[in-house]
């Protein structure tokens, strides 16, 4: 059964211990409570439960972009341009949590 890289996101074996694309090592199994709590926190507030599920730099990146939506948000003319960059973020972050919930599955 095939589970994601954690820091790269390539398909990697589930019984690998490092990822063969970028050597990064690899968790024995998934947390169960993990990607269900990153998922709630991923609905809140983008990025903090992809920073929890240890994609740190993607995860700062979508909190980063957030911001900038909110930001964008409260100007008159570009707050389409934030409308469209936050909801964009928000699915992102969604779908990140639900691979990670759904490889967690898989493994169980």
């Amino acid at each position: 059964m095939a589970t994601f890289c954690r820091a790269c996101g390539i398909e990697v074996d589930s019984r690998a211990v490092i990822c063969p694309s970028c050597g990064v090592a690899q968790h024995a199994r998934p947390d169960q409570a993990r990607p269900v709590l990153a998922l709630v926190l991923n609905l809140l507030l983008p990025g903090v439960g992809t920073i929890l599920l240890g994609q740190v730099s993607i995860g700062v990146l979508q909190l980063v972009l957030q911001v900038v939506a909110w930001v964008l948000d409260f100007t008159v003319i570009l707050t389409p341009f934030g409308i469209v960059l936050g909801f964009s973020v928000w699915v992102w972050a969604l779908v990140i949590s639900i691979r990670a919930f759904s490889a967690g599955r898989r493994a169980a």
